[in-house]
């Protein structure tokens, strides 16, 4: 979900863990980022700014210009509810949808925005809202607010394993049982004697690959 919402255009994962902190980077040169990342800035065009914001513009500029970028034109379009509320607000989106109806009382729901959006661009729009928890018990957004991303249809990439330091020093030996399950996990079990106690160990290395990254688009929109 990292490398799907590249933050202020820094495509990457960054992990914070054991102490330490793991940053990898996918675009190590910045050339993704200088063709397939646009933030708004001007206050007016923020789509926060319900009542001068043009949401619809904004979506279909980053499609022409992923299409000119990359020569594909993105799909699905990805986004949280909050940034999916800022195109249900804004006051373009809504005269649109009004004169369509040609009721001046048209409601706008959210099912009748997706559904204008997605018949004017030609696109699938997915609001992800679900989340997790952090070690610490606190509940975090898998995906940000204010970030937009244009997508392909299909996979996007793959998830690789790497050796484990288990995996490497210890499936040759006799002081531990190590068996890979799940395609990558390495589970060691070992025993010590006297006292008898026997330690499992699960671990792993994975990281996805984004083979497809240059189909992608991201918009940081507020």
């Amino acid at each position: 979900m990292q490398l799907l919402s590249p933050v202020g255009g820094e495509m990457g994962i960054s992990i914070e863990a054991n102490g330490a902190n793991y940053i990898y980077n996918y675009d190590p040169d910045g050339s993704w980022k200088a063709d397939h990342y646009l933030q708004i800035t001007t206050d007016e065009d923020k789509w926060s700014a319900a009542d001068t914001c043009d949401p619809l513009q904004d979506l279909e500029d980053a499609l022409d210009a992923q299409e000119a970028a990359g020569g594909n034109r993105p799909e699905i379009v990805l986004m949280n509810k909050t940034t999916f509320n800022y195109i249900k607000n804004a006051q373009k989106v809504r005269d649109s949808i009004i004169s369509q109806n040609l009721i001046a009382t048209a409601n706008i729901t959210t099912a009748r925005v997706k559904s204008f959006i997605e018949e004017e661009l030609n696109v699938t729009i997915v609001i992800y809202n679900k989340q997790y928890k952090t070690e610490d018990g606190t509940a975090q957004q898998f995906y940000p607010d204010n970030m937009v991303m244009l997508l392909p249809e299909g996979a996007l990439g793959s998830t690789w394993y790497g050796t484990t330091l288990e995996e490497r020093t210890l499936m040759a030996s006799n002081t531990a049982n190590v068996s890979i399950v799940n395609t990558g996990v390495a589970v060691a079990v070992t025993v010590t004697e006297d006292p008898v106690n026997t330690k499992t160990t699960v671990s792993e290395i994975v990281l996805p690959s984004f083979e497809r990254m240059e189909e992608c688009y991201a918009m940081e929109v507020a």
